[in-house]
């Protein structure tokens, strides 16, 4: 009985043994699956930054934000926006010429002005302009700072700064020699959330611009879609002078 009792003991731990092989083996398939998933996902991703497509996130803060905390975080919000100018002409050559003396140190845009052809590049903050200034300075070329300073105290004031922003991140992002093209989906769903606000701020028609200028943008922008980006941000800018 004991020889027995001693080889069902044995038989009875082989058979434990195999049912708890057969758990282990089935946890084991479900770690492989997650990896198999996790690695899927990061291949995907991966695939898309190959491809040199990236969407753009987290732009802005919710548009359902209370007012006050808008106004509250306004101060961290950047609102100063620097071109340089390399020079005005009358003559298109000497602007053409000009804009490839430029085009080393930045996104160069012919801007038409009724004084001539304005070439510039940017768009900057403070810290960058100064430094990209000497630059041009230390190849003996011409150029001077244009300096837009929008009050962001207000809440539409901090929304023009936010889009501002937001536009100059995605032509920095396309400046990559990796970066193909950027999506525009998650830009568009923030500025069309915005709610109408005081028709009476100095700085309602300027938002609403701007604005319709984020929702007309196609569904992805390129690097052929800088010129234009910078010639709109400069021309609205503009307009901060008679504010």
């Amino acid at each position: 009985m004991k020889g027995l009792e001693l080889r069902l003991g044995n038989k009875y731990s082989r058979t434990g043994n195999k049912k708890f092989s057969a758990r282990k083996q089935h946890s084991n398939l479900k770690v492989f699956a997650l990896i198999l998933l996790i690695s899927f996902g990061i291949g995907t991703l991966i695939f898309k930054f190959l491809n040199s497509t990236v969407y753009f996130n987290n732009i802005a803060p919710s548009s359902t934000a209370k007012k006050s905390s808008q106004v509250e975080n306004s101060a961290s919000i950047n609102n100063i926006f620097i071109f340089i100018q390399g020079g005005i002409f009358a003559n298109k050559d000497y602007a053409d010429k000009c804009a490839v003396n430029m085009a080393p140190f930045g996104n160069v845009i012919n801007f038409n002005s009724d004084k001539g052809i304005k070439v510039l590049i940017g768009v900057y903050n403070t810290a960058t302009a100064d430094d990209i200034l000497s630059k041009i300075k230390a190849a003996n070329l011409d150029g001077g700072k244009v300096q837009y300073q929008i009050d962001n105290k207000s809440v539409i004031g901090a929304q023009v700064c936010q889009m501002i922003n937001a536009l100059n991140l995605i032509i920095q992002r396309l400046n990559d020699t990796q970066v193909k093209a950027i999506g525009t989906a998650d830009l568009k769903t923030w500025v069309s959330s915005i709610k109408p606000a005081d028709s009476k701020d100095k700085y309602y028609a300027l938002s609403k611009e701007i604005k319709t200028y984020i929702e007309a943008l196609p569904i992805e922008v390129d690097k052929t879609n800088i010129p234009a980006m910078l010639n709109m941000i400069y021309e609205k800018l503009n307009k901060i002078k008679g504010i």
